[in-house]
């Protein structure tokens, strides 16, 4: 998606837009959490 797309868009659609993002950004989050703790543990 190009930023000059963002602006035709309404508010309702932006912030599912905005939802959709953090919830992957939190999923990508966890998974690096849970591969850092699997490899500390290997280490040990």
């Amino acid at each position: 998606m190009m930023g000059e797309s963002l602006s035709f868009m309404n508010m309702k659609v932006l912030k599912n837009l905005e939802s959709k993002l953090e919830k992957g950004i939190s999923r990508i989050r966890s998974k690096k959490d849970i591969e850092h703790i699997f490899i500390v543990n290997l280490e040990l």
